[in-house]
């Protein structure tokens, strides 16, 4: 899926589009049915949304820009949270094997170096975006109905 985007986004017919003033949930609307029409499946299920959902009353629909927009900041989530834990992991090599870190580059993602982080204000566990903020409530504090924001805190 992620090919067929950024095949689409470069691609001559997006700056037509572009160009022509189309919005880009259109725009997004029409790659998925260029989607279907290449038979890549772009589906979503509610459940993904909200894991709280019954099996039962769990749907699916193709995926529109917000749901697109919202798997990509959970991924980014995701990411984040692996560079972290191994970050913390060289530093624990660094203990037993003083110098290991000065070998090794570390890298810098500055893109997320301006990201607004969103807490909890319930666990002080801190995320990269409301989707995220959203899913850890709905996942660790049983779907409370609005959660508040802060900031700071273990970002995940």
């Amino acid at each position: 899926m992620d090919k067929l985007i950024d095949y689409y986004w470069t691609s001559p017919e997006f700056k037509k589009y572009s160009d022509n003033g189309t919005p880009v949930e259109n725009q997004f609307d029409m790659l998925m049915k260029m989607a279907l029409s290449k038979e890549v499946y772009p589906v979503i299920g509610e459940k993904f949304i909200n894991p709280l959902l019954a099996p039962e009353d769990c749907t699916f629909h193709i995926m529109d820009l917000d749901d697109y927009l919202t798997i990509k900041a959970i991924r980014l989530g995701h990411i984040a949270k692996e560079i972290r834990r191994r970050e913390g992991e060289l530093l624990k090599l660094e203990k037993v094997i003083p110098g290991v870190l000065a070998q090794y580059d570390a890298p810098t993602f500055p893109a997320l170096d301006g990201l607004v982080r969103q807490s909890c204000e319930l666990c002080g566990s801190s995320f990269i975006s409301q989707e995220n903020l959203v899913m850890h409530y709905l996942r660790k504090h049983g779907g409370i109905s609005r959660p508040a924001l802060s900031s700071g805190g273990e970002v995940h």
